[in-house]
């Protein structure tokens, strides 16, 4: 009996323990720190491209101000991208295929962010 109660308060402090530590969840969307990054300003200035090669507009990419990132069968990137002439902000959904896949990089959604 004591030893069923010491096996029981050792579970709620680990699980205490472990409640103030940020929580990531597989498959879920994290924050990108640096958006700065050339890497990922590069991955906005193509969904930009990809947009008006779709679409026939001629939006100006200016910078990519927030973004999070998703593991799957390679990278989703939820971008804010900023634009110039016209100045506005949009919301880009692009899929990164792993590198040994044959797949190619899509753009799944290009949407002005409203607000």
């Amino acid at each position: 009996m004591l030893l069923a109660a010491g096996a029981a308060s050792t579970a709620v402090v680990s699980r205490s323990a472990r409640a103030d530590e940020p929580t990531t969840i597989l498959g879920g969307w994290v924050e990108i720190k640096d958006v700065t990054n050339p890497s990922v300003q590069e991955m906005g200035r193509w969904a930009v491209a990809e947009h008006n090669a779709k679409t026939g507009e001629k939006l100006q990419f200016r910078k990519v101000v927030r973004g999070q990132q998703q593991v799957v069968a390679g990278m989703n990137y939820m971008l804010d991208v900023e634009t110039k002439e016209p100045s506005r902000f949009y919301e880009a959904f692009v899929f990164d295929p792993l590198p040994s896949s044959p797949e190619k990089r899509q753009l799944k959604d290009f949407k002005p962010l409203l607000g």
